[in-house]
């Protein structure tokens, strides 16, 4: 299995992309890939937070779509959310939305037939959330640039503690946490934007150590996957997939208006402008979905058990199956 996913990753590594990707050389020794985990969707659901509507506002859709894209057509499950920016999957087939401009925290089960959000721990300031990540299928971790904070909450969403960086690591002291994701121990990974790095927390969110993003130009999101961070660089439209040393094993681009990239159900999902762009883990190109009429860029996705969801700014859609 560990040659397995070895051939796997070298495959990634080495063959072209389509529809424009590329990538670098890797440093072969820097990684020892082991065992691919297979992630158990089954009965999950989302998480997603909101900010302000103003910092989206002028986002612009792709300009070139691909000759493969595939429009498709979502049912809205929520339509008056404001500034929404991201989700996560959680367990329990519930989607909790963190929305800034009220300071409430919603939940919503996404497996009944008329889905009604519950509002959740109401009048809690979380300072503009722009992002949230779920630390195993348990936890949820909601990372605040506007106020440098990190929290860690529980299942009923009350917090149960924050991350900090210590004083004494250099280049901390503008903590702009613009992104989160964790590994399947529970380790967290947090994306700095003003110190282009990636700060390592442990399971009890201790600091470990960071890893330095200085030669990219605009790093904006990350996700953790088969014992990788993949990290979408804004700036150059380009997605770094790195060990969690830091180590450059590829790179995918190029994508106007790159906004995310997730990796659900063995497939690298990458978001850009109204754009979906599907590769497998094999660095092939599978395919781009675009969701019809639609009038926002998407900021996330979430595959739950094969099942298709996407947020744009003010609503949260349901696309049905896997193609």
């Amino acid at each position: 299995m560990v040659m397995d996913n070895y051939a796997s990753i070298y495959r990634l590594i080495m063959i072209p992309l389509m529809a424009g990707a590329s990538f670098l050389p890797p440093d072969i020794n820097a990684w020892s890939p082991g065992t691919e985990q297979q992630t158990e969707v089954g009965a999950v659901g989302i998480a997603a937070v909101e900010t302000t509507a103003a910092e989206t506002a002028t986002a612009e859709t792709a300009a070139v779509e691909a000759s493969d894209t595939v429009k498709v057509t979502g049912t809205p499950l929520l339509d008056h959310l404001d500034g929404a920016r991201a989700m996560a999957v959680r367990g329990g087939a519930m989607v909790t939305i963190a929305e800034a401009g009220e300071v409430s925290m919603y939940r919503l089960l996404v497996d009944t037939p008329e889905p009604e959000a519950v509002e959740q721990n109401p009048g809690r300031e979380w300072n503009r959330p722009e992002s949230v990540a779920t630390v195993m299928d348990t936890y949820t971790v909601v990372a605040t640039a506007e106020s440098g904070q990190v929290h860690l909450l529980d299942e009923e969403l009350e917090q149960v503690r924050s991350l900090s960086v210590p004083s004494w690591v250099t280049g901390s002291d503008l903590f702009q946490p613009v992104d989160a994701t964790a590994n399947d121990i529970g380790e967290i990974f947090v994306l700095d934007r003003h110190a282009q790095r990636i700060y390592h927390f442990n399971a009890n969110g201790s600091y470990l150590v960071h890893v330095d993003l200085s030669a990219l130009q605009g790093p904006s999101a990350i996700s953790y996957a088969a014992e990788s961070l993949f990290v979408a660089d804004r700036e150059q439209g380009r997605v770094f997939v790195l060990t969690v040393s830091g180590h450059e094993l590829a790179s995918i681009g190029t994508f106007p208006n790159l906004y995310r990239v997730r990796v659900y159900d063995e497939l690298i999902w990458i978001l850009s402008g109204s754009v979906v762009h599907l590769f497998d883990m094999y660095g092939e190109h599978t395919g781009n979905w675009q969701m019809e009429a639609a009038d926002e860029p998407l900021q996330d996705i979430a595959v739950i058990d094969g099942q298709v969801f996407l947020l744009t700014s003010s609503s949260l859609y349901y696309l049905g199956s896997l193609p």
